[in-house]
């Protein structure tokens, strides 16, 4: 069964967010996370390339984002 990962992002409680995604097999996130800095240093910042958040450069790579069939939020606020 494939896992779903809860990719969560910012610094701190007032940019921080979650989003969910399922990684194809194989997939290493640390490397993937490597990968994008790099891409970041040696090609964004260097071109007129768009920017791609780290979730984008998953999907990209052949991440999805589960169906809401098979993934419920619950927040307790």
């Amino acid at each position: 069964m494939k896992k779903i990962w809860a990719i969560c992002s910012g610094s701190d409680w007032a940019d921080a967010c979650v989003q969910h995604l399922i990684l194809p097999d194989g997939m290493n996130i640390a490397q993937e996370r490597q990968d994008h800095k790099k891409w970041l240093r040696e090609e964004y910042q260097k071109t007129d390339f768009e920017y791609k958040s780290f979730v984008d450069f998953l999907i990209l790579r052949g991440a999805t984002v589960p169906k809401e069939s098979i993934l419920e939020e619950f927040w307790n606020d």
